[in-house]
């Protein structure tokens, strides 16, 4: 039997779990990885119409990103895959004037080109996408959901 070992220095909140190289938050008996019991709250970054900020670099401090295109294009540039490897990235375009521009950074690539460098564009309203960095950028999910 794998032993529970209580993570030390956790003073406030659920505790935190390490069974056999598995953390749990919230949860003595991981399953994964990580496994939380509980919700997760990660980063929002907002561009556009209301953060009047047109453009953008992706960090891996950025997860989802909120584009309100109305007055103009949104551009963001992605980190370079080799910083970025196992990165999720999600983008909303919440409006339905002009586009959310997604670009590689020079010399990366979109799943399997092979030519040069490529733009990804979002133009319609509630359109979603899912992006991972791996060898390439590759695609997780796109699809379009309805804006509430």
């Amino acid at each position: 039997m794998a032993q529970i070992k209580k993570v030390s220095g956790v003073t406030t909140g659920t505790d935190i779990y390490n069974v056999a190289g598995l953390v749990g938050i919230g949860t003595t008996t991981p399953v994964a990885k990580l496994d939380i019991n509980g919700s997760l709250s990660l980063p929002t970054t907002y561009l556009g119409d209301g953060a009047s900020l047109w453009s953008h670099t992706a960090s891996t401090n950025d997860y989802f990103f909120e584009c309100e295109s109305s007055g103009q294009n949104v551009e963001i540039e992605l980190p370079p895959l080799a910083t970025s490897y196992g990165t999720v990235y999600c983008f909303k375009k919440v409006v339905a004037a002009n586009s959310i521009i997604i670009d590689t950074y020079s010399g990366d690539y979109w799943d399997d080109d092979t030519g040069n460098p490529a733009s990804l564009s979002l133009t319609a309203n509630g359109e979603t996408i899912f992006i991972i960095a791996a060898s390439r950028w590759r695609t997780m999910s796109k699809g379009t959901f309805r804006n509430t």
